[in-house]
């Protein structure tokens, strides 16, 4: 799944009164986020508006946030334009959102390449992303290494993934690690599949770990 760098701004009426003027005066990050604004209101005209207005200004997060619209309304033409236009800028994220498209279309070679490039700039969605593509093709020293390297920056993703495999492996201690890591970091998945397990545990045998 592409993703964008859109926290959820709250907006009220002074704060987007506010986003206009700065856009007026040539804000490209005030452009993104009235795009951002206007894509969660569903105004799709005014949304174009913004992040095209902001992308022209090479504004990195508009082009990443246009580009998974695009994806979302099945415009993977456009989509392309603007992840290429954010990884020709060096965007680590731009280079993840391409490697999800290739995946989706089983371009895996270009999936890798591009996926590889976000990665050596630290991209953490990129390193899950090859991770379980490792997985899905039985290569699992590699998954291992990217969830560890993950793990390592404390993405609670990566244990909850990592995780999920010692469940698929029957590798209950191993399996516990990951879920409780991922647990206390807040992984609300990772918290239900625990409480699950910990359940059935407590039904058979006591369980430590």
């Amino acid at each position: 799944m592409s993703q964008n760098n859109n926290t959820n701004d709250i907006f009220d009426q002074q704060t987007i009164n506010d986003l206009l003027i700065k856009s007026e005066k040539g804000d490209s990050d005030a452009m993104n986020k009235l795009g951002n604004y206007y894509f969660d209101n569903c105004d799709t005209k005014l949304m174009l508006k913004y992040y095209q207005k902001a992308i022209s200004l090479k504004n990195i997060d508009a082009m990443n946030s246009l580009g998974c619209y695009y994806r979302i309304v099945g415009d993977d033409k456009n989509a392309i334009i603007c992840f290429e236009a954010a990884v020709n800028l060096g965007d680590p994220l731009g280079m993840a959102n391409m490697g999800s498209y290739y995946y989706d279309i089983k371009d895996y070679d270009n999936m890798i390449k591009y996926d590889e490039m976000a990665i050596a700039l630290g991209n953490e969605l990129a390193t899950n992303n090859l991770a379980k593509y490792y997985w899905s093709i039985n290569k699992i020293d590699k998954m291992r290494e990217l969830f560890q390297m993950n793990i390592k920056k404390e993405n609670v993703d990566a244990m909850y993934y990592l995780g999920n495999y010692y469940e698929e492996k029957e590798n209950y201690p191993k399996m516990m690690v990951y879920y409780r890591l991922a647990s206390k970091s807040g992984h609300e998945d990772a918290s239900k599949r625990l409480t699950m397990w910990i359940n059935r545990f407590s039904n058979r045998v006591v369980y430590n770990c």
